[in-house]
């Protein structure tokens, strides 16, 4: 190691003093390199993220954010062209989307609707809704994305050809406090205490927040708007794969960690990184079993929303989503899914954000199917 003496433009002037370099502490980590390395290829050309995750321990086996940059560029002395890539990119590279990006979670979220009208039994595995392809609410119409509507569907079925009128109608009978509730008690709205800095919490919303920030009630269509997580929710897809990871382990939901273990260059452990249970909720077998059921459906089933994800070797759950973002006409399409496998054994949770993207199903589920085939090939 060199100390120097540099000028007022950063350039090195004259050596003062010298030190031999010693090694420091190793930091081993629990990524699983390939699943890295086969995320990022897929993503590449994508805005968005994708995000890994093991559900039996927390391991964060990949994580992904599209655009990126080389750190190499920020070295001094940093170049305005290369300051400019990273800090003026309107793309935003130095963002980590998979952890710090915010996002409507769209489709998904009826997940945690489903649970939660299951748990307080507001509904039951029999309760059915007629879809007619649109819902009345006083002056307001809201619809379903298949305009002639689905007919009448139970909660599996719901969730597998992601019917708006059903979570329409449930979140209406739980309402916005209960819904908020359950959302919290997975992880939503707080950060997990990753290793690394720069989490964001997301946004549940609620009666006291909207008063707070908009000077106003929360209103029914408010709930109507969530309950298909459109409106005020944000997550971030860390926090998506959460909820795969607790829906996959019957309930449990470990806090995300990186690191392994930190050693001396003599080998020696100096600290281990130990799983922790973050969350827990009460997912009673047969609440587990209509959800991830549906899920099932959704990738395995005819007409599922997700079929593009599904694998013959392995049973694949997932949960499509499309999410728009902005003002009618001009509001975009991002597109969400998040997927459990294997489906009977669950060893690996993925969400996966696509900016720009169609929809869910079309983008975002094949790329999942494709990274299944490649892990497990």
């Amino acid at each position: 190691m060199e100390q120097l003496q540099v000028n007022a433009r950063g350039y090195r002037d004259k050596v003062l003093g010298r030190k031999e370099p010693q090694p420091g502490d190793d930091i081993h980590l629990v990524q699983d390199i390939r699943a890295q390395l086969i995320l990022d290829e897929l993503m590449e050309g994508w805005t968005g993220a994708a995000v890994a995750l093991d559900p039996r321990n927390g391991d964060l086996l990949a994580m992904v954010s599209h655009p990126s940059f080389d750190p190499n560029r920020l070295i001094r002395p940093v170049m305005k062209e290369d300051a400019d890539i990273v800090f003026s990119n309107p793309d935003a590279p130095i963002l980590n989307r998979a952890m710090a990006g915010e996002y409507p979670p769209g489709s998904p979220f009826k997940l945690v609707v489903g649970m939660a009208g299951l748990s307080s039994r507001v509904v039951t595995p029999q309760t059915t809704y007629d879809c007619s392809g649109f819902f009345n609410l006083g002056q307001s119409t809201f619809r379903c994305w298949r305009p002639s509507g689905h007919g009448s569907v139970n909660i599996q079925q719901a969730i597998q050809h992601s019917c708006n009128i059903y979570f329409y109608n449930l979140g209406l009978e739980l309402g916005v406090d209960r819904i908020s509730k359950f959302a919290r008690a997975i992880g939503f709205g707080s950060i997990s205490g990753l290793e690394i800095g720069g989490e964001r919490a997301g946004l549940v919303p609620d009666r006291v927040w909207k008063k707070k920030v908009f000077k106003e009630s929360w209103y029914p269509g408010d709930t109507v708007n969530m309950s298909i997580g459109q409106g005020y929710l944000l997550v971030t897809p860390l926090q998506m794969a959460g909820l795969g990871a607790i829906i996959a382990n019957k309930g449990t939901l470990y806090r995300p960690r990186i690191v392994d273990r930190i050693t001396s260059p003599e080998g020696e452990v100096i600290k281990e990184s130990d799983s922790v249970v973050w969350k827990q909720i009460d997912l009673p077998e047969e609440i587990h079993r209509e959800i991830l059921g549906g899920m099932i459906r959704v990738v395995n089933a005819e007409h599922g929303t997700g079929t593009a994800a599904a694998n013959p070797e392995i049973t694949v759950a997932g949960k499509t989503g499309t999410i728009q973002v902005g003002r009618a006409p001009d509001y975009t399409t991002h597109a969400w899914f998040l997927a459990i496998a294997p489906a009977e054994n669950p060893e690996v949770v993925l969400a996966i954000i696509l900016e720009g993207g169609k929809s869910g199903g079309h983008v975002a589920a094949p790329l999942a199917g494709e990274f299944f085939r490649r892990y497990w090939e």
